[in-house]
């Protein structure tokens, strides 16, 4: 019986044994793509944040671009409106 015993030992524990390393590969190929997939999502938050900020500092320069060119547009309708009333005073 013991012979018996060894022979099914022997047959089958290197099929277990390799089984057992087979589950641990794939163990570890699931950690390490959980892990890769953590870090593309990390990467993606990331580039969504620098997105946004980006965005908006281009708003913030856009709206000050803006208001620079409202008060030159002003400035230029005053020196019209000066020029304009000294030439009426030269001419009047």
């Amino acid at each position: 019986m013991q012979i018996h015993t060894a022979t099914i030992r022997r047959k089958y524990f290197p099929t277990n044994k390799q089984a057992t390393a087979k589950i641990q590969d794939l163990q570890i190929q699931i950690t390490n793509a959980e892990e890769e997939v953590r870090s593309l999502q990390l990467k993606h938050e990331f580039e969504l944040e620098v997105e946004k900020r980006a965005k908006k500092c281009l708003q913030q320069e856009k709206d000050s671009l803006e208001n620079e060119l409202n008060i030159s547009k002003q400035e230029v309708m005053a020196l019209r409106s000066t020029v304009a009333k000294m030439t009426a005073d030269s001419l009047g």
